[in-house]
């Protein structure tokens, strides 16, 4: 439908939305996929049509998170601290739909909220857990830097703003891609995206490296500032991630992308896991495109020898 705006959210409006699954929050690792296995199917797909869980991988959910890559002391190692493992993302919600599922979530026990600049929604989100009465110490907020352009300013620009719209900071601030979302015919065209997201081919590589590096850069200084607890990435694959031992400070606290059985992206886990990089999955339940998971052999035989739905 049409994107709505902030203009109007609140309360007094109300849009009608699917059963939202109850979000244990801070949920032990050896229970999340517990968790996970006691949605009812049809809940959990009704969850897939509006909102998206976001899972932190177990195996990298320990190690000391942000570090530095040389010995300087002006940013000391840290833990990526209160990220709670199940989180409510909220990609394609807008206006009083966004205000309501996020709302309704906190007041379920939600703790982890996930949006982006581009998402168009800070302002809903904003609203919602102001009206929750949840304080804001006890919430984990994760937004993206936009990158319709990759580079220093625009991602300077886009931190900032992102902090402002948000009550003046976040808990975990991403780059959305590790290049421009432009398109395939675009002069500045940096990666062809293909559809089962983040496998591409790079156009001038060197020209894609100081995009990143710049962008970065831009996310160390938000972080020194003080606009975002943690610094991390959205959809780096692990060649990108090596990358950054060459020109990062700080190093990036997650990686965000895609990650289900029908895209378990190895690769990716296995370098964070090395590198003390937390993975952190999107449309882990279900995805657009891919809905028929929940229905798939391996899916409901799994299932079936667990004893649930």
């Amino acid at each position: 439908g049409p994107r709505a705006g902030a203009a109007g959210v609140g309360p007094g409006r109300r849009a009608w939305l699917p059963p939202v699954p109850i979000g244990l929050c801070g949920v032990a690792k050896n229970r999340a996929s517990s968790v996970l296995a006691s949605l009812p199917r049809m809940m959990a797909a009704a969850m897939g049509l509006l909102t998206t869980f976001l899972i932190v991988v177990p195996a990298a959910a320990d190690v000391p998170l942000l570090r530095l890559l040389d010995a300087s002391p002006a940013a000391p190692a840290t833990k990526l601290a209160g990220m709670p493992q199940i989180g409510l993302g909220t990609y394609h919600l807008q206006g009083q739909a966004c205000y309501d599922a996020v709302l309704r979530a906190l007041q379920m026990g939600y703790r982890h909220l996930d949006t982006a600049e581009v998402y168009g929604n800070h302002e809903a989100v904003r609203l919602a857990i102001r009206d929750s009465g949840v304080p804001r110490d006890e919430l984990f907020v994760t937004s993206k830097v936009k990158v319709d352009q990759i580079d220093y300013e625009s991602a300077r620009a886009s931190a900032s703003r992102i902090a402002a719209a948000l009550g003046g900071h976040v808990d975990l601030l991403l780059l959305h891609f590790p290049a421009p979302s432009v398109a395939a015919d675009h002069p500045n065209r940096l990666v062809v995206w293909t559809e089962i997201g983040g496998l591409g081919v790079e156009g001038n590589v060197s020209v894609a490296y100081a995009a990143r590096a710049g962008a970065w850069r831009a996310l160390e200084e938000a972080w020194d500032a003080g606009l975002c607890r943690h610094v991390g990435v959205s959809n780096y694959l692990a060649r990108h991630l090596r990358e950054m031992r060459r020109y990062a400070r700080v190093r990036a606290a997650v990686d965000q992308l895609e990650l289900h059985p029908l895209l378990p992206r190895d690769g990716v886990v296995d370098f964070g896991r090395r590198a003390g990089v937390a993975v952190v999955a999107y449309g882990s339940v279900v995805q657009e495109g891919r809905r028929d998971l929940l229905e798939s052999a391996a899916v409901r035989a799994a299932a079936a020898a667990a004893g649930r739905s």
